[in-house]
C-alpha cells in the first residue's frame, strides 16, 4: 500500500513539474523575458554593406568603422547620436554628399563637394533612382583634380569637351555601353597613360581623331580579354607606367604623385619625368630627380608655386620648356653642371652653385634645356 502511495506522490510531482517547465517556455516564447533585444539597421543607398547590430534595451550602438564607398557620393557620416539608448528597432542613414549635378539622367559636373575626389567615378544611378545615360558638354573641362576616372556600363554619350585639359587625369575606365565619345571629349591631356576599354569601340594608340582624341597620349589600353594594367601606383602615391617610347625604347615613366609629403624623391626606376606629372601641385618643395631620369618633359612640375629646392640627377640630358615655370626655386643641384646649353645659349661655368642656377634656371624656364 505504501509503495502505491509513494508512486502516486512522485506522478503527482513529475506532473507539476512539467507544467511549470511548460508554462517557463511558454513565457519565453511570448517574450516575456526580462530582457529586451531590439535591431539597429544600417541604410547605405546601395553603398558599402553595414552590418545589422542587435543591441539590448537601454543599451547604445556602435558607429560603424570606416566609411561608406557609394559612386557619385561623398560619405559625411550617419544621421544618428550613437550615444542615445536603444529602446525600439531603429534605422540608421548613411549622409551621403552629391559629388555631380545632374539634369535628368545627364551629368553635368561638379559640386563643390566634387572639386575634393581624385578617383571619379561616373554613376549608373543616383539616390533618387534616375539612371545616368550622359555626360554633358564642357561638364568637367580644365578641372585639376580628376586623376582616375570610371564611366559607368550604364553611359552611352559623353559630350564635346566632357574631360578636355584635365592635365592630371592618368587613367580611364570606359564603360561596356559608351557609344558615342563626342569631339575633344579628351582632348589636350599629356598625361593620359592608360585605358580599360569595357565598351565595344576599337580604340587605337595615338590616333588623334577619333572618338574625341581619348587614345591619342596613352601608352597602354588593355579590355577583359586583352591585356592587363601597367599602371603603378606606390604606397607613397608616385604614378608610373612601363611602356614604349615613340622610338620603341623600354621606359618607366614618371605621370603623378598623389602623396602628401612636400619632399619627394622620384623612383629609383623611372626614366623619364612625363609631361604635366606634378603641374599645379602646391605640396612639393622639394624634388629629387634620380640618377636613371634622362628626360624631364615640358611642363613636368609647371605652376609648383611651393617648389624651392630641386636636384638634377647626373643621367639627366633633357629639361623641357616650361618644366619649372612659375615654381619658386632658390637651389638647382646639377649633378652634372657642364655641357648644358639653352637654345644656342652655353650654360657652361654658370651652374655649378646651386642659388645661382636656380636663378638661371627660373628665368630660362621658357626653353628647352639640353646637355651634350
Amino acid at each position: 500500500m505504501k509503495r502505491k502511495i509513494w508512486f502516486i506522490i512522485v506522478l503527482a510531482l513529475t506532473f507539476v513539474g512539467s507544467l511549470f517547465l511548460f508554462a517557463c517556455d511558454g513565457a519565453a516564447d511570448n517574450g516575456e523575458t526580462d530582457e529586451k533585444g531590439y535591431t539597429v539597421t544600417f541604410n547605405t543607398y546601395g553603398g558599402t554593406a553595414v552590418q545589422n547590430q542587435s543591441i539590448e534595451e537601454g543599451a547604445t550602438a556602435t558607429e560603424p568603422t570606416g566609411k561608406v564607398e557609394r559612386a557619385g557620393y561623398i560619405f559625411d557620416g550617419w544621421d544618428y547620436d550613437f550615444t542615445t539608448p536603444v529602446t525600439e528597432d531603429i534605422t540608421v542613414n548613411a549622409i551621403l554628399k552629391p559629388v555631380f549635378t545632374n539634369t535628368g539622367s545627364r551629368i553635368d559636373g561638379f559640386t563643390e563637394d566634387g572639386l575634393t575626389v581624385y578617383d571619379v567615378v561616373i554613376p549608373e544611378t543616383l539616390l533618387d533612382g534616375t539612371q545616368i545615360t550622359s555626360v554633358k558638354a564642357s561638364a568637367f573641362m580644365g578641372k585639376l583634380n580628376i586623376v582616375f576616372l570610371t564611366i559607368s556600363d550604364t553611359v552611352t554619350t559623353i559630350g564635346e569637351h566632357a574631360f578636355s585639359s584635365c592635365v592630371n587625369l592618368v587613367k580611364i575606365t570606359l564603360g561596356r555601353n559608351v557609344s558615342t565619345i563626342n569631339n575633344n571629349a579628351f582632348g589636350s591631356m599629356s598625361k593620359l597613360s592608360e585605358i580599360y576599354n569595357r565598351s565595344s569601340l576599337e580604340l587605337h594608340k595615338g590616333n588623334y581623331s577619333e572618338y574625341g582624341s581619348i587614345a591619342y597620349p596613352v601608352k597602354n589600353i588593355y579590355t577583359d580579354d586583352e591585356g592587363e594594367s601597367k599602371l603603378v601606383v606606390s604606397a607613397e602615391g608616385h604614378i608610373t607606367i612601363a611602356a614604349k617610347d615613340s622610338s620603341d625604347n623600354d621606359q618607366v615613366f614618371y605621370v603623378g604623385y598623389l602623396g602628401g609629403e612636400s619632399e619627394i624623391v622620384i623612383p629609383e626606376d623611372v626614366t623619364w619625368v612625363y609631361y604635366d606629372a606634378c603641374a599645379y601641385n602646391t605640396v612639393i618643395t622639394s624634388v629629387v630627380i634620380g640618377d636613371n631620369v634622362k628626360t624631364v618633359s615640358g611642363r613636368a612640375f609647371d605652376q609648383c608655386t611651393n617648389l624651392s629646392v630641386v636636384t638634377i640627377g647626373e643621367n639627366v640630358t633633357s629639361l623641357g620648356q616650361y618644366a619649372f615655370r612659375d615654381c619658386t626655386l632658390t637651389s638647382a643641384t646639377f649633378k652634372v653642371a657642364t655641357g648644358w646649353a639653352v637654345q644656342s645659349l652655353s650654360m657652361e661655368g654658370k651652374l655649378s652653385d646651386p642659388a645661382t642656377a636656380a636663378t638661371w634656371l627660373h628665368s630660362y624656364y621658357a626653353y628647352n634645356w639640353t646637355r651634350s
